[in-house]
């Protein structure tokens, strides 16, 4: 199974760990590097396994998600033909739901 990220979901995560990093040390951060890269292979795995994103019902794919910690999920489609998960964004849940519609229709 392949594994593709979008540049704007890489960017996401990375504000996520920098953030993590200094606001809760660095030994957070890397604990979420290692629990992204668990929920990663668990989905690879089976990609089903993954909660449907409900802000996202109405988007042409479905998506899905993953919580890497408890307020930050990883979302994904995955494509069947292509045997490939497409990580689409690195959503923290305290920022307002309009903003992760918006970030999805932004090239």
């Amino acid at each position: 199974m392949l594994v593709e990220w979008h540049t704007k979901a890489q960017e996401h995560w990375e504000e996520q760990l920098e953030y993590c990093a200094d606001t809760f040390g660095v030994k957070v951060a890397l604990d979420c590097v290692k629990t992204a890269e668990e929920k990663i292979e668990r989905i690879c795995k089976f990609p089903e396994s993954g909660t449907l994103e409900p802000l996202l019902k109405d988007e042409e794919f479905t998506y899905r998600f993953v919580h890497i910690q408890k307020r930050i999920k990883l979302i994904y489609r995955f494509d069947e033909r292509q045997q490939t998960i497409f990580i689409v964004d690195v959503w923290n849940t305290k920022m307002l739901p309009q903003h992760l519609l918006d970030r999805m229709k932004q090239p």
